[in-house]
């Protein structure tokens, strides 16, 4: 089995640099091209599953690079971590890291890193080794770091 990881191209949090946590931002011009430069690319992969967020950023990315695909899943378990009350502030604003040195935005009314990792894990986990086949994933920057090791 093999898993493609697809982050969703540039949003307009990214752009202002502000914490971008579960709110809706959209995609840019710029990352509408990003994410239309490698369908290429993807569509030369015969997918059998394709498993997204339910963010629009991650919907917008999905259906520009693979935009023929059926999606298997779309699930706001596989979203970005939740930031809290402090979405939408800039980075560097608030302090994200706890005492063990993982981000960690419960001060915030958000989620802390760990509690993201193992519950984006898990759902991936289960739905993509029903097959044994390629799957592609459209997700958010954290999340992809925590399906890396599945």
């Amino acid at each position: 089995m093999k898993i493609f990881f697809v982050r969703h191209g540039q949003t307009t949090a990214n752009l202002t640099k502000v914490y971008s946590g579960q709110h809706d931002f959209l995609l840019t011009d710029l990352g509408k091209e990003q994410a239309a430069s490698i369908r290429p690319y993807m569509e030369s992969i015969p997918f059998d599953k394709v498993f997204s967020s339910d963010l629009t950023r991650v919907v917008q990315t999905q259906q520009l690079a693979l935009p023929d695909a059926e999606v298997a899943l779309r699930s706001p378990l596989i979203r970005e971590i939740d930031a809290g009350s402090i979405t939408g502030t800039p980075i560097g604003s608030a302090v994200t890291v706890n005492e063990d040195g993982e981000k960690d935005y419960t001060p915030y009314g958000g989620e802390k890193y760990a509690a993201l990792l193992v519950a984006a894990a898990l759902e991936a986990a289960q739905q993509a080794l029903e097959d044994r086949a390629p799957a592609a994933m459209y997700l958010n920057t954290v999340t992809t770091e925590a399906l890396s090791f599945v």
